[in-house]
């Protein structure tokens, strides 16, 4: 996990621990919005997004706790229901797992992003969740039943993109919206072309 966390540092635009510790347990509760039983649709758009931007901000040191404690903050809400379906051990393992998955995507995508800094890292952050998607799709028995591109079945334009490019599709339009709104909002000129990755 070293090798995932370990990435030069932004001291310019580093902000405190306090700080990084507040916004952390902001985006998780942003987060829960969309990992939740019942998502809210543009809530997916935005809340991957600030994650980055903290994993991105926060001291480098402190990112590996900062992101799994945001994800944490978002999914544990889930746990009760978790448990009614599947009993407790199994919930909390589910619960652990998906929160595992969130820290390594997103830490990831931070040790690329500031390796490399350049404009096409903006897609390490959707090629990992839609990697893990379809690996959950075709090895679970249940499927890839909590992905992210279910919290869009209320947004008719994403439903059209769905009957097209599949959950696949949804999947990296979503995280590519957000690897590229984060990429822009707190690295801005660090990252080469960076203002091209929205477009």
């Amino acid at each position: 996990m070293s090798a995932i966390t370990s990435a030069p540092a932004l001291p310019n635009r580093v902000i405190s621990r306090p700080v990084a510790v507040v916004a952390s347990l902001a985006v998780g509760m942003a987060l829960s919005f969309v990992v939740r039983l019942q998502p809210v649709w543009w809530m997916a758009w935005c809340a991957p997004a600030l994650l980055l931007v903290l994993a991105f901000r926060a001291p480098a040191k402190d990112v590996p706790m900062l992101v799994t404690l945001s994800a944490f903050v978002a999914l544990v809400p889930n746990l009760a229901y978790f448990a009614t379906v599947m009993g407790w051990p199994a919930a909390v393992l589910v619960v652990c797992l998906q929160a595992l998955l969130w820290r390594y995507s997103v830490l990831l995508t931070r040790r690329v992003v500031l390796q490399y800094r350049a404009a096409w890292t903006v897609f390490v952050f959707p090629l990992v969740w839609v990697t893990a998607d379809m690996l959950m799709a075709r090895l679970l028995p249940d499927g890839n039943w909590g992905s992210v591109a279910y919290s869009q079945s209320e947004f008719l334009p994403i439903l059209q993109l769905l009957s097209v490019a599949g959950v696949p599709g949804v999947l990296f339009l979503l995280m590519m919206f957000a690897s590229a709104l984060a990429m822009a909002i707190a690295l801005g000129g660090t990252v080469r072309q960076s203002r091209r990755t929205l477009f």
